[in-house]
């Protein structure tokens, strides 16, 4: 990683931290300001192509992030214990793994 690298990979906290914490601005204006600077960074430095970061960019200020966690990260979790309740020996456990299961 070469230096200008690190340092667009540390651009988000920096411009985070001083326009909140130094410059004392509300997070209304602080916010857009480092998205904007932390968007020209990845674009110039990393290469980021335009589309990734536009769609980024889009489920962020849209707020999607919950439903992507909701869609995939929740359902992981069922499987992994329909697994685990399968995996275990006798009808019994199975049983008793899946009301529980139902309750999340």
């Amino acid at each position: 990683m070469t230096l200008p690298q690190l340092f667009t990979a540390l651009v988000p906290f920096f411009s985070v931290f001083v326009l909140l914490v130094l410059l004392r601005l509300p997070a209304k204006q602080a916010m857009p300001f480092s998205l904007l600077v932390t968007s020209l960074s990845a674009y110039f430095i990393w290469q980021v192509p335009l589309g990734h970061i536009t769609a980024a960019s889009v489920v962020g200020l849209q707020g999607k992030e919950g439903d992507i966690i909701r869609y995939t990260l929740i359902p992981m979790r069922y499987y992994c214990l329909a697994t685990v309740c399968l995996v275990r020996p006798g009808r019994k456990r199975v049983r008793q793994c899946f009301p529980r299961l139902l309750a999340f």
